[in-house]
């Protein structure tokens, strides 16, 4: 079982993950603000019995860029030069623990510069350091130990639940370029973070984010309740003033209704079906069934059971109209894939994720041309 705390506007979720048979069990859910979250946490933390998580941010409380590298530079040569190009990119001081990074060797656009050199794509990740801050001063005063944080974006290439998709993480440790995760450095004292969520300091949030909106009014509950007193009393003031004029209304039309002679009324014909409001889903991505695309896997290996072990792949990632069979011949090294243009460029992207970790893909997706399928994967030599 892996214990995964998830970290949400105002919420916390706290469960238990069988990472075997992909459930979510025993969740717990508490509220919480700037007074109560190392509170929040810790009654999470008791009820989970747990001494080792993995936390869950949502994308709010995340930055997520996607940047080009040129592909001849070392390792500590890479990352400066991602430290330099994120610098504009992240409203905030970050200190090189405060982000980290990832290659994507699977890039669909791949190019080359100028010069000619082979670019590369990283992915870089940052949690937001106000809550970040939060996040550290209570693991380290409940002595926890996590093992990985990480955004729901990134958790959703492996599996549609995000807390399902944290517990199949698998880079935790390991070759800089090959892991993208953030640890929490224990050695801190906690009085290093004094009023980490105060008001004071919101200077030091992120500009123009889902995540600095978050954290201001958590900031910012503090400095409310100082005015809360004198807010209270004009409140009281101006209900008064409007019950007294809506009462006087009131006894106006009555008298008014006795005096007047009564009259016959005549009713005009009123449309009994009223003009309804259309909301727009609130994101694209969240409407994409892939139940609904049709899915070719071929053997391109020779090894029995290639193409299902991929299947299985896409069974996690949605897909369910799934069908297997050979390729033209077993000497494919790399895993090939050809799309249709009805699949999103976005979903693509997730899928070449999900099976790059078993499998060489080929750096592009073809075009599927003329089929009565959606996707085709061509399966080669698993890793």
């Amino acid at each position: 079982m892996i214990n995964v705390i998830y970290i949400a506007k105002g919420k916390l979720i706290g469960a238990k993950v069988d990472e075997r048979r992909l459930s979510v069990r025993e969740p717990v859910e508490l509220g919480w603000d700037a007074n109560t979250f190392d509170i929040a946490m810790g009654q999470i933390v008791e009820k989970m019995q747990a001494g080792k998580v993995r936390i869950l941010l949502d994308d709010a409380f995340s930055y997520l860029l996607r940047i080009n590298v040129p592909g001849n530079l070392s390792e500590d040569e890479e990352r400066k030069y991602i430290s330099s190009r994120i610098t504009d990119k992240i409203p905030e001081v970050l200190q090189d623990k405060d982000w980290d990074y990832k290659e994507i060797i699977f890039n669909i656009s791949r190019g080359k510069d100028k010069e000619g050199t082979q670019n590369k794509e990283v992915i870089v990740f940052s949690p937001v350091k106000y809550l970040m801050d939060a996040i550290t001063k209570t693991v380290v005063s409940l002595n926890l130990t996590v093992e990985a944080i990480e955004p729901v974006e990134i958790s959703r290439t492996r599996n549609g639940n995000p807390l399902i998709g944290i517990a199949l993480k698998e880079d935790i440790k390991g070759n800089d370029r090959e892991v993208l995760n953030i640890l929490i450095d224990k050695n801190r004292k906690e009085e290093d973070f004094k009023d980490v969520l105060s008001p004071e300091n919101k200077n030091n949030q992120p500009v123009g984010s889902e995540g600095t909106q978050a954290m201001t009014e958590i900031g910012e509950i503090k400095e409310v309740r100082g005015k809360r007193g004198s807010l209270v009393k004009f409140t009281i003031v101006i209900i008064a003033i409007v019950i007294i004029t809506i009462a006087g209304f009131f006894l106006y039309g009555i008298f008014s209704l006795n005096e007047s002679e009564k009259k016959p009324v005549t009713t005009a014909d009123v449309p009994s079906t009223a003009p309804q409001l259309t909301v727009a889903p609130t994101s694209a991505e969240e409407m994409i069934n892939l139940s609904q695309y049709g899915v070719i896997v071929k053997n391109g290996s020779g090894v029995a059971g290639g193409a299902q072990n991929a299947s299985d792949i896409l069974l996690e990632l949605g897909f369910e109209k799934i069908d297997t069979g050979n390729a033209d011949n077993y000497g494919y090294k790399e895993t090939f894939i050809n799309v249709s243009e009805n699949i999103p460029k976005n979903e693509v992207e997730k899928i070449i994720f999900a099976l790059n970790k078993e499998y060489e893909v080929a750096t592009e997706a073809g075009d599927i041309g003329d089929s009565e399928y959606d996707l085709e994967i061509i399966v080669g030599k698993r890793k």
